[in-house]
């Protein structure tokens, strides 16, 4: 609840794959092939739970607003950032509030994800791209763009995995155990 609403302008990134079947490995290079960027759906996948992201961060702050709202109309100009879990809880309802926490906190782990992902793909995608094409004939064209966060102790720090949330104060509220819980904020980046 402590997290504002974010504020930002952002278009989805348009998902045309079909430049990109240069980097299907032959048969004979899929046995010897590992880089998870040979993969055309590795790659679909990031872009597609980017934009999902883009769409869950804009529901998020509506819920977030509704949740100011109820805020305000419940507690009025007295309203501070002091009020109680329970005061929060009388105005927005249980299920409110397990909405605006599951969101934010479904949010907070992709976007870390989804930046570290990204992170990957732009500092491994030139070098796996430059075995499959024709450096040859780039020369006429310009040159391979590569990426590199040249050890900027900011960047590092920012594609850094995310603390793990301790949802022992809110098991209550979900009526469901800790398991459970950090079950349901799982993105399927974890074991990758």
């Amino acid at each position: 609840m402590s997290i504002p609403s974010i504020i930002f302008k952002s278009e989805p990134v348009a998902e045309n794959y079909q430049n990109l079947a240069f980097i299907v490995p032959s048969k004979e290079d899929a046995v010897s092939t590992e880089n998870k960027w040979s993969q055309i759906s590795r790659i679909s996948a990031m872009v597609s739970n980017y934009n999902a992201l883009l769409q869950m961060w804009e529901k998020r702050n509506e819920v977030n607003e509704a949740f100011k709202q109820s805020i305000l109309n419940t507690y009025g100009k007295d309203a501070s950032l002091k009020i109680s879990f329970k005061d929060a809880e009388a105005a927005f309802g249980s299920s409110g509030l397990v909405t605006l926490i599951d969101i934010t906190e479904r949010c907070i782990k992709l976007t870390d994800q989804i930046i570290i992902e990204l992170n990957d793909f732009l500092e491994r995608f030139p070098s796996f791209a430059k075995t499959k094409i024709s450096l040859k004939r780039l020369k006429n064209y310009g040159k391979l763009i590569s990426y590199s966060n040249n050890d900027n102790k900011f960047l590092l720090e920012i594609i850094k995995p995310e603390v793990e949330v301790d949802f022992t104060s809110v098991m209550g509220l979900y009526g469901e155990s800790i398991q459970v819980i950090k079950k349901r904020h799982t993105t399927g980046y974890e074991q990758l």
